[in-house]
């Protein structure tokens, strides 16, 4: 062939040329198939639609809301309530130095529960902000 192969045979050069093209057109197709069938498969995706779940014993303890100690001067405030398997109630309270947001309907004891509880027995030295928003008036 050499150099003169092209002006000899430029049908077979030609032929040559599209065989390639074709061949690796086809596999570069089958590549992108068999990604796509590979990374849709019917394997589970577990964070798919969100991982959020209802807290476990071991989830509270890891808060730190189940017994709670108070520390030296620090009362806790009482965020809730959980029920074990056996039916026996716990109290969960948080003693930490974060912020508690008590976000709940009109009427339902916000005030009586938190604020007064917390606040005017043991006038502390510890801050309190409270907006209340009221599209009742």
């Amino acid at each position: 062939f050499g150099v003169l192969g092209f002006w000899l045979y430029p049908g077979f050069i030609d032929l040559a040329a599209g065989f390639g093209i074709l061949f690796s057109s086809i596999g570069l197709i089958l590549v992108l198939v068999i990604k796509m069938v590979l990374a849709n498969s019917s394997r589970t995706h577990q964070g798919l639609y969100g991982s959020a779940r209802w807290a476990d014993k071991k989830d509270i303890q890891n808060a730190g809301l189940i017994g709670a100690r108070k520390k030296q001067g620090i009362d806790s405030v009482y965020v809730g309530g959980w029920q074990d398997n056996s039916g026996t109630v716990h109290y969960l309270k948080h003693g930490g130095p974060e912020h508690i947001l008590c976000y709940a309907p009109t009427r339902s004891g916000k005030g009586v529960s938190l604020a007064y509880r917390l606040c005017f027995p043991k006038l502390r030295m510890q801050s309190l902000l409270i907006s209340k928003v009221s599209y009742e008036h």
